[in-house]
């Protein structure tokens, strides 16, 4: 992998760093740069698989929210709430989806403006072919941690999550 401003420092240029920065915590600093290398290296290989599909993770997870609700569809910006996403980015990823033949809009019987997004067949089958496989990976990717250390890396994230909002970047 290429070197970049988030390649995780070594202890001697923490070391440095903070005998010329008082701001400079580095645990703290490594910590956070392992982890945004992590995410980084996990993130590109989940869309290197999504890729192989014709999908992305935006698209797979749209359809992943469809798929939870076979049967009833859901209105657009319902998928775009549970996603965190902009309306327009949603429209953009159920554009894409439609395109490929994965999901179909209808319009809303009790509101004209609406629209509900449904999983076509084709939709169901090509979840029902990839999911078991990414599901696969993400349980060997936790494989070495014990139920207990999942439990803990899981509030350790959340917290962390909870911080960067007081971050100032």
């Amino acid at each position: 992998m290429a070197s970049s401003i988030l390649t995780v420092p070594t202890d001697e240029n923490l070391s440095r760093l903070a005998k010329r920065f008082k701001e400079v915590d580095p645990s703290a600093i490594r910590t956070v740069h392992l982890f945004v290398h992590a995410a980084t290296e996990l993130s590109n290989d989940i869309e290197k698989f999504f890729a192989r599909h014709g999908l992305s993770t935006g698209r797979f997870s749209a359809m992943m929210i469809l798929f939870r609700d076979t049967g009833r569809g859901l209105r657009q910006n319902e998928v775009a709430d549970v996603l965190g996403v902009k309306p327009a980015t949603m429209t953009g990823l159920i554009d894409g989806l439609e395109k490929q033949g994965f999901v179909r809009r209808e319009n809303d019987p009790s509101d004209r403006r609406g629209t509900i997004v449904r999983l076509t067949p084709a939709g169901v089958k090509i979840l029902e072919k990839i999911a078991p496989d990414y599901f696969t990976r993400m349980s060997q990717l936790m494989k070495s941690f014990s139920p207990s250390e999942r439990s803990a890396f899981s509030k350790y994230l959340d917290k962390a999550r909870g911080n960067i909002g007081a971050m100032t970047l």
